[in-house]
């Protein structure tokens, strides 16, 4: 269908799961894709894949609590390609469960810089192109970020803020415009998974989240990565300020 013929999209957190998988289709589309990671090999394979498939793609090393990474990010972007049209916070950090007495501070430090300050340096410095482009601010969030769960305080606040930064943006932005949308996700089965789950030590198993799932499975990178599509498209035009929930029923 073509939904994002030359459009230039920054995918941050492109090295895998939901961010591969976004680049992927999003070359499919017709678009010219940028991928940004602090894994830099593996941003490059990336690369590779959306080109040996025929897309256009370039990769970029980026930490996403960096303003000055996130500036020459946008900055290369343009001057690779002379525009951009859409941009997908994507870069995230995910957190195992801990009882708030236990949380380790410096962790919490870090999530609040990879997911909350990461979001919102890309806005920060993706802003100017994005108003002249009239184009699109993808943040990816949580279902998390929606409700409540005991023993993930860290990151629970973490993908919340993302949430209330997705709404303060659209009203922000949309006098110019730029539509501001999150993506909540369930579970994901990508490589960050494993980092959620302590199947050892009996806290959640694979399984057993995906028994918690209205639809009977984990979500995708592909899931999420459909629901992307959307927001970067034409076809969600007059949709801003959403937080979307990827979620198979979880949240009905």
């Amino acid at each position: 269908m073509n939904l994002l013929q030359d459009k230039v999209i920054i995918i941050t957190g492109g090295a895998s799961g939901m961010g591969r998988a976004g680049a992927r289709i999003f070359a499919e589309e017709g678009a010219r894709v940028v991928v940004a990671d602090l894994n830099e090999e593996q941003a490059l394979e990336t690369e590779r894949e959306v080109v040996a498939a025929g897309g256009i793609c370039k990769a970029f090393r980026y930490d996403a609590t960096s303003s000055a990474d996130t500036e020459r990010l946008v900055a290369g972007t343009i001057a690779e390609f002379g525009k951009l049209d859409v941009a997908w916070a994507n870069a995230g950090m995910p957190a195992p469960f801990a009882t708030v007495e236990a949380y380790d501070e410096d962790l919490f430090d870090r999530l609040m810089a990879v997911n909350i300050k990461g979001p919102w340096l890309l806005a920060k410095h993706a802003a100017p192109a994005l108003k002249d482009s009239r184009g699109s601010l993808i943040i990816t969030a949580s279902l998390s970020g929606l409700k409540g769960r005991a023993n993930h305080s860290g990151y629970q606040a973490a993908k919340g803020g993302a949430v209330m930064l997705t709404r303060s943006l659209a009203k922000e932005f949309a006098p110019f415009g730029v539509r501001v949308n999150s993506l909540c996700p369930v579970a994901a089965d990508t490589p960050m998974l494993p980092q959620f789950l302590d199947e050892s030590g009996g806290l959640m198993s694979r399984d057993e989240l995906a028994a918690g799932i209205p639809m009977g499975r984990l979500a995708t990178a592909e899931d999420v990565a459909r629901a992307a599509l959307f927001f970067a498209s034409d076809l969600s035009a007059f949709v801003t300020g959403v937080n979307l929930p990827v979620d198979g029923g979880t949240s009905a």
